[in-house]
């Protein structure tokens, strides 16, 4: 056949090659001639010869075997050879991973069992008529699912929270950076290396109040008191009288002008809309007229006192005696040229002007009659003038006057006598009268004097016939020159911060004065104050973000001011020193901000200072042994006391100050949420440490302390949770007696408890009874069936030593004492197999451990 031709053929080429290796030892060339003789030729006659020979000589019958039966020949004796060299290789491996600590057989059968299959398929193939095996795999296959979904739902929930954490602590530091940005300028910015980790407000300096806080801090108790008793007071003008004690005549000035501005006669009620009408803005006009006035006055004597050998001041006391003195003193001659003759030696336009700078314009009349100089018609302009209410001429006589000016005033040498003519009628705006104005006092008053409401609804107010609307100055273009035109820089606003105070109010525009004030560090406190007078007006924009930055400019829109931001930024540097009046400051924001916005203000505020100084006794109150609650600060503001003190519980749970929460949960009456929180907090101190553990000990003496409470004056809390608090300060009393080695007391609080089995009988009774407790008692079964019965064994061993019994004396197993602890023992075994909760996976070997102990 043609196997056994190739065997020949095969056996052939090795002789010849065994002939040819002898060769070249001997002789190469002779051999190689032998090999090339003999050829394929005669190995395939030598290969029949001994196929010949097998047939002759043998019994067996001839096998016939194509290719692939040859194939699948070979393929067995290579897997043959290939599971031998494996065993080899499995016996290596063993050995080499052995000696590094490896236990290959345990590792490769956790190799196997690690499924690597991407989607829920069954677990078992199954036949379409197999019903029972379609539905296991159904279930295993929803477990399976459940579990899948709840582990990507708990990892979903992970990083939910994290990220929301992240993006409020990112939310308190941006306002850190914003607030430095804003008191220190872009270019003297300066962050600090290490960032806090949970920043709750801008970074200060805690400090208690110094003077002026403290005469404002006074006058904000003062304004709470009227306000609880049903008073109305106005802030502005308490805040006023404050300022007269200050050495700071700049401030002084300031409060006296938002006094005048904020005239309680004529703003009752208002709002921020109503800033654009043109009764306020002729009254804004009016008083910023007076207050300068008034204070040019001071100064005018203050000069000419200073001076009276100069001044020649004489005669009856009167402003044009004044002005006159003053005009000695101040005027010079060689700079201005003058018309229309004189008054006591003095230019004649120059006393009315200064008689007018001083507000009065009776004496600049008195002048005109004394000095008999012949004005035409200006005598009854200034008349009409004086008895003006609003401080403008009639229509009539203002176009007229407007007129005479354009013909003759405009071209006058006399820079006093075109001043007097743009005062009367307010025309040529765009001149300045450099001349006569050389302070921005006196720049600014003219200009009040020239402007006119911005609404043109009101008849009298309306534009004049005859003049045209680029000659005349509304009050919202002097808003905008004063703050967009000129500005800080024009005004050098930091060298002079009260100066430019004073303009921005001047000029009503309130919210860029107070967030300019609020950039100056050393006038923060005053910042404060003046925006909680002009919030108590109810002029002032407010923004409704709390947590914003402190102006806000939107495009299109009036400017808003965040007061309370600034509030509650003020009464952080003093709040760990003088919390009550911190907490003064915060009642402050709820009586000045209207509706549940002002509440929640209030609400927020009190939370983040009774939990920054922990004053919880003297800021809320606290519990007497009676059940009754002792009155706090807080209580005499005639707020709602249970709805704050739950604000700040709420908020001391959420940033994980449980124990603070307990206290003010109690405060607020919230006795279910008190036990709650014991429970959980009492559940994870139960076992672990030692007796003296300080956290230990203050929840026992707390929980013992709110238990008697509770149960001698009636409590809210649920049965349940109830029930549960009550076991757990049992229990600990338990564990101590465990841990002194108190073996019958600990067995017989055991009992008393009546939480798990004394004997078989109540086995079903005490499994049914775990329904009425919480979680937090069933966590802990496990460690107090395992520390039963170490209270047992411990039994059981004094016992047997106790009788003087051995191991060798078998007498101990017919002992009823030995016997019954035994059978307890058994009895919490078959309990702790009857619980239908999990148990931990090494807690019932330890308990059949303790068990066969026993047996010994």
């Amino acid at each position: 056949s043609f196997s056994i031709k190739l065997c020949k053929n095969t056996l052939a080429l090795q002789s010849n090659m065994q002939h040819k290796d002898q060769g070249k030892i001997e002789n190469s060339d002779s051999n190689s001639k032998i090999a090339m003789a003999e050829g394929f030729e005669d190995l395939a006659q030598q290969a029949e010869q001994l196929t010949a020979n097998v047939h002759a000589g043998t019994e067996l019958p001839r096998v016939q075997r194509n290719l692939q039966q040859i194939a699948q020949a070979g393929q067995r004796l290579w897997t043959k050879a290939s599971s031998a060299e494996s065993d080899a290789t499995d016996v290596k491996a063993s050995l080499l991973l052995g000696s590094r600590g490896f236990d290959l057989p345990k590792l490769s059968n956790r190799l196997e069992n690690i499924n690597a299959a991407k989607s829920f398929e069954p677990l078992a193939p199954v036949r379409d008529t197999d019903i029972q095996g379609f539905l296991r795999n159904e279930r295993e296959n929803a477990l399976l699912t459940a579990i899948e979904e709840t582990r990507r739902s708990t990892f979903t929930a992970a990083n939910t929270c994290h990220w929301n954490c992240v993006r409020q602590d990112w939310e308190h530091e941006k306002q850190r950076i914003l607030q430095a940005l804003v008191s220190q300028g872009f270019d003297n910015l300066a962050l600090p290396a290490e960032v806090p980790q949970t920043p709750a407000m801008p970074s200060h300096v805690t400090k208690s109040l110094d003077p002026v806080e403290t005469l404002y801090a006074h006058q904000v108790c003062v304004r709470n008191e009227k306000s609880v008793n049903g008073l109305q007071t106005n802030l502005a003008d308490l805040f006023g009288k404050a300022a007269e004690k200050f050495t700071d005549k700049s401030a002084i000035e300031s409060w006296h002008l938002l006094s005048g501005l904020l005239d309680t006669a004529h703003l009752r009620s208002r709002t921020p809309e109503d800033r654009a009408t043109a009764s306020l803005q002729a009254s804004f006009i009016r008083h910023g007229r007076e207050f300068l006035q008034s204070g040019y006055k001071e100064f005018m004597r203050s000069v000419v006192y200073g001076h009276l050998t100069a001044a020649q001041l004489g005669g009856v006391p009167s402003t044009q005696q004044l002005v006159t003195a003053f005009l000695r003193l101040q005027l010079p001659r060689d700079r201005f040229q003058t018309e229309d003759g004189s008054c006591d030696d003095q230019p004649i336009w120059a006393v009315l002007y200064y008689c007018l700078r001083c507000g009065d314009a009776r004496a600049a009349i008195q002048v005109l009659v004394q000095s008999h100089h012949r004005l035409g018609d200006f005598q009854t302009y200034l008349e009409h003038f004086a008895n003006s209410e609003t401080g403008w001429l009639p229509q009539t006589l203002e176009s007229k006057m407007h007129l005479e000016y354009n013909r003759v005033g405009r071209q006058s040498p006399d820079p006093f006598k075109r001043a007097v003519y743009t005062i009367l009628c307010g025309c040529d705006p765009h001149e300045n009268h450099s001349e006569v104005c050389v302070k921005t006092e006196d720049y600014l008053w003219l200009k009040l004097h020239q402007a006119r409401p911005t609404d043109s609804t009101v008849p009298s107010l309306s534009s004049l016939r005859g003049v045209a609307q680029a000659d005349r100055l509304t009050f919202a273009d002097l808003q905008h020159t004063m703050v967009d035109t000129y500005g800080e820089t024009h005004f050098k606003a930091q060298q002079k911060p009260w100066l430019y105070f004073k303009v921005l109010l001047l000029v009503a525009d309130f919210e860029r004065a107070l967030e300019f004030l609020w950039r100056q560090p050393s006038l923060r406190s005053h910042a404060v104050h003046f925006a909680l007078a002009l919030q108590d007006s109810g002029l002032l924009r407010n923004t409704e973000q709390v947590s914003g930055p402190i102006l806000v400019r939107d495009a299109g829109e009036q400017p808003q001011i965040n007061v309370a931001q600034m509030v509650q930024t003020h009464l952080q540097r003093f709040a760990a020193t003088d919390p009550r009046e911190a907490l003064e400051y915060a009642f402050l924001i709820r009586s000045v901000s209207a509706g549940p916005h002002g509440e929640e203000l209030f609400e927020q505020s009190v939370s983040a200072l009774a939990l920054e100084t922990r004053e919880f006794s003297a800021l809320l109150g606290e519990m007497n042994a009676d059940g009754s609650r002792k009155p706090g600060y807080l209580d005499r503001f005639n707020v709602n006391t249970s709805g704050v003190l739950r604000s700040v519980a709420v908020r001391a749970e959420s940033e994980g100050l449980l124990e603070d929460a307990v206290h003010l949960f109690d405060l607020a009456g919230q006795h279910d949420k008190v036990v709650g929180i014991l429970n959980k907090l009492i559940s994870q101190v139960l076992v672990g440490g030692s007796v003296a553990s300080t956290a230990r000990d203050y929840l026992k003496s707390l929980g013992l302390s709110i238990a008697r409470r509770y149960q001698a004056h009636g409590h809210s809390a649920s049965s349940g949770k109830m029930a549960s608090f009550c076991m757990l300060i049992d229990l600990m009393h338990f564990f101590d007696l465990f841990r002194s080695r108190h073996t019958s007391a600990g067995l017989d609080v055991l009992r008393r408890l009546k939480l798990v089995p004394m004997s078989e009988g109540e086995i079903e009774q005490r499994v049914t009874g775990l329904r009425q407790y919480t979680d937090e008692v069933r966590h802990v079964l496990p460690d107090v069936l395992l520390t039963s019965m170490q209270l047992l064994y411990q039994q059981y061993t004094n016992t047997r030593g106790g009788s003087g019994m051995t191991p060798l004396r078998p007498s101990s197993a017919a002992d009823p004492t030995l016997m019954a602890i035994r059978q307890h023992a058994r009895t919490l075994i078959t309990f702790a197999g009857m619980l239908p909760y999990c148990m931990p996976g090494d807690m019932n070997a330890r308990l059949v451990q303790m068990e066969v102990l026993m047996e010994v």
